[in-house]
């Protein structure tokens, strides 16, 4: 047994396979970050000299190393559809990536012995009894005195909470308190948030159902005891009143307006709250429980073969956040011999059939370029992945070049050279260069200014980084989408329903406008808050009303579908705020189907270019873009 967590920090870097020194250095930083640690000091003198549990050290461990395990998960849900599609048996995965010392391999059915390493154990435990009263009195220590969060991830969450009705299916990561017993009992009040929200959607996704039945669900929890660790009658009370969202409000307007302020009222203010939520803490009752508990051994995770190759493993993830960005197209992941292969000479890794002419995924393709600038290349380039069309010996019709790098601090050089020569060997390609770490923006300006406006640099590019991850499948589908005209199909609309198509957003900007184009022989006909529309005669669709004063709803009804392509756009006419900030969210329903479109939170312009409604041939076409202009504007 590890009893010190300077003991378990020595532990780890001697038996998890730590890289300190070079890919693993960041996790240092990233570690004193999660612990509210100074940074750049000795890591090891802090955990000797600080009081750090062991338990909040093992939490911030793992909330450091999350990406890797996001990888694994996104891998494998890849490999499980492709085994699904090509056989029934067992998908063997092999690598020669990056000249690795020796070839790895491993199997579905290992991977899920490996997740099975968990043992279950009985335990004892304390638990707190919260009743409404002390939810709400802790909900009254985090006031909102003169200061109101513009956090847009809250903003976003706090849209579907108040105005959809519905528990969000994503979670919030809370500011950052940089005094460490505060934020202990920060953190403390934020779990029991959290579990009141994970227990509230287990009971429904539908707030207005925990309101109206709660009684009902009531009688269910006492003829269940055992299915809920929370009672649905407490759930159903404190939400009535909106506490879920009331309470995240609070807490980050709280922590955000304590970090602003001057050192003296910074720490006068620290010390109220300590207090406050002490006693608090100190006063709610306990209770001691016993339950089976799933634990695992740490040694045995740190074994495992896939966490010691999650280098090796980054470029193959790549692929996945490849496919997908166009998931919404049939595709086919090719295996030979009940194996998928990821070869150094060249593999060719997926087929999309219902573009025209195909598009295809290749790792590895090899293409000759005259005089490359990059150290190593002889006469050809060899980009880690390609998009490329019929017929793949043309390289002219390569459309997409990827290359990963899993570097700690970019090599200006290095990736330069690497950008110019793909650029340069695939004339037609735009080129994305993705780096596990950081990147320079500034790296771009030495690229040949001809070849500029086809190369991109996405750092940070890793699971749980949303806006790297976003602006690599905004670039692989914007590239699809100027050599197509489309971007993937959904499935088939019910052309005998009415269609409705609903905009909602927050309070900034205070005026969206939701427009809807209808194609004509020679033009467009638009439908916007001018010019109405008519649900009686041609053409059939009309808006409801124009909101001045932000949130919505704004709705096109359309009554009679015309055999033409339908174009629907939002258009930021006050424009005080940008788009990417607006949590604006489109709904089209028809007959018993139900798409929901949610504004990018990157890219720059005065329009959301949606999606389209393709009548003619009965498919939905999603764009789901920031633009500057609309070309049927």
């Amino acid at each position: 047994m590890i009893k010190e967590t300077l003991d378990l920090w020595k532990y780890l870097k001697s038996n998890g396979g730590l890289d300190i020194k070079n890919y693993d250095y960041s996790i240092i930083e990233e570690l004193q970050r999660e612990l509210s640690l100074p940074i750049g000091k000795d890591l090891d003198k802090q955990l000797k000299d600080e009081d750090i549990t062991i338990e909040n050290f093992i939490v911030a461990f793992f909330k450091v190393v999350e990406p890797f395990s996001e990888m694994m998960s996104d891998l494998l849900l890849m490999f499980e559809k492709a085994g699904a599609k090509t056989t029934n048996n067992n998908l063997d995965i092999e690598f020669d990536f990056d000249n690795a010392k020796s070839d790895f391999k491993f199997d579905l059915e290992s991977f899920r012995k490996w997740i099975n390493v968990w043992r279950s154990v009985k335990n004892k435990y304390n638990a707190n009894l919260w009743d409404t009263e002390s939810i709400w009195s802790l909900s009254q220590i985090f006031r909102n005195r003169n200061y109101r969060s513009q956090n847009p991830e809250l903003k976003k969450w706090l849209l579907e909470y108040y105005e959809m009705k519905l528990w969000p299916d994503f979670s919030l990561n809370l500011p950052k308190c940089s005094n460490p017993h505060l934020s202990q009992l920060i953190n403390r009040a934020w779990n029991l948030w959290l579990t009141i929200v994970k227990e509230s959607a287990i009971l429904t996704k539908d707030r207005r159902i925990l309101h109206e039945k709660y009684l009902r669900i009531r009688e269910i929890h006492e003829q269940n005891e055992n299915k809920y660790s929370w009672n649905p009658t407490i759930l159903a009370q404190i939400d009535h009143d909106c506490w879920a969202g009331s309470f995240a409000e609070k807490i980050f307007s709280t922590i955000e307006e304590l970090e602003n302020l001057d050192p003296i009222s910074k720490q006068e203010y620290s010390f109220q709250l300590i207090k406050a939520l002490e006693n608090i803490f100190n006063e709610i009752p306990t209770i001691e429980l016993e339950e089976d508990i799933i634990v695992n051994d740490l040694k045995d995770f740190l074994s495992l073969p896939i966490w010691k190759k999650r280098y090796e493993l980054y470029s193959v993830w790549v692929s996945s956040q490849i496919i997908e960005s166009l998931k919404d197209n049939p595709y086919r992941v090719h295996s030979y011999n009940e194996s998928i292969l990821f070869s150094f000479s060249g593999t060719h890794l997926a087929t999309f059939d219902n573009f025209s002419p195909r598009l295809h995924i290749w790792s590895e393709l090899r293409s000759p370029l005259e005089n490359p600038v990059g150290k190593g290349r002889t006469k050809a380039i060899q980009p880690d992945y390609s998009l490329i069309m019929d017929p793949v010996t043309n390289f002219e019709t390569s459309i997409l070049v990827i290359e990963c790098k899993q570097y700690k601090t970019p090599s200006k050089k290095n990736f330069v050279n690497a950008l110019t020569d793909y650029a340069k060997g695939r004339i037609n390609s735009n080129v994305i260069l993705v780096n596990y770490g950081k990147i320079n923006d500034e790296i771009i300006k030495e690229i040949p200014i001809e070849l500029r406006n086809r190369t991109f640099l996405i750092g940070n590019m890793r699971p749980m980084s949303l806006e790297s991850i976003s602006r690599f499948k905004e670039i692989v589908r914007e590239t699809v989408l100027n050599h197509f005209g489309y971007i993937g199909e959904q499935n088939k609309i019910a052309l005998n329903a009415t269609g409705t198509v609903c905009l909602k957003w927050q309070d900034s900007p205070k005026d969206l406008d939701l427009h809807l184009f209808i194609e004509t022989d020679n033009d467009w006909d638009k439908i916007f808050y001018s010019s109405k529309g008519n649900s009686i005669s041609y053409p059939w669709a009309s808006l409801d009303n124009d909101i001045q004063n932000g949130f919505g709803p704004e709705n096109v009804k359309i009554i009679k579908w015309i055999k033409r392509k339908y174009h629907f756009a939002i258009h930021n006419y006050s424009g005080e705020t940008e788009l990417k900030f607006s949590n604006a969210i489109v709904e089209f329903k028809c007959g018993e189907q139900s798409y929901i479109f949610k504004c990018p939170n990157i890219g720059n312009g005065k329009w959301w270019d949606v999606f389209y409604i393709d009548v003619q041939n009965n498919k939905i076409i999603e764009k789901n873009i920031i633009v500057e202009n609309i070309e049927n504007e």
